[in-house]
């Protein structure tokens, strides 16, 4: 038999892993570990072979009731973060070829955040030493047209 303050201690831990892993996905097996905690204080699993099972199945029920139920409406409801409007309609220089599917390099006129070269993407070939113009931002790339001659 496992102890309640060893289940406790399993718990904690990979709570705290959640931290280091993205997914919001181990969280929810601290807190299979949790609930068998209790379940060992109060008396009810005793055996290892039931703890481990009732670990194992809280853990895959907090999951689901997660992915189905409680992500759905505590989920983002904005506008996709990383996506940057304030770089939206700067204007460059190509300074690495781009070609559709494979990123080239644009410097600003004006530096944003203190980078002035930017990694681009375009749908169309566009030459060193071409202007071009950001139509938008996703990270730290850009997607960006030719600039319409004025």
């Amino acid at each position: 038999m496992i102890g309640p303050v060893t289940w406790i201690a399993i718990g904690l831990g990979l709570m705290g892993l959640e931290a280091l892993v993205p997914g919001f996905v181990i969280f929810w097996f601290g807190a299979g570990a949790m609930l068998v905690a209790l379940l060992t204080a109060l008396g009810m699993v005793v055996d290892q072979a039931w703890q481990l099972a009732a670990f194992f199945l809280s853990s895959l029920v907090f999951l689901g009731l997660w992915h189905a139920i409680l992500r759905p409406r505590f989920g983002r409801k904005t506008v996709d973060e990383t996506r940057d409007p304030t770089v939206s309609g700067q204007t460059g220089t190509v300074v690495r070829e781009i070609r559709p599917g494979v990123p080239g390099e644009v410097e600003l006129s004006v530096p944003l955040y203190g980078i002035r070269r930017w990694q681009a993407m375009s749908d169309q070939d566009i030459a060193p030493g071409t202007p071009v113009t950001v139509i938008e931002a996703e990270g730290v790339r850009l997607h960006v047209v030719r600039s319409q001659a004025g």
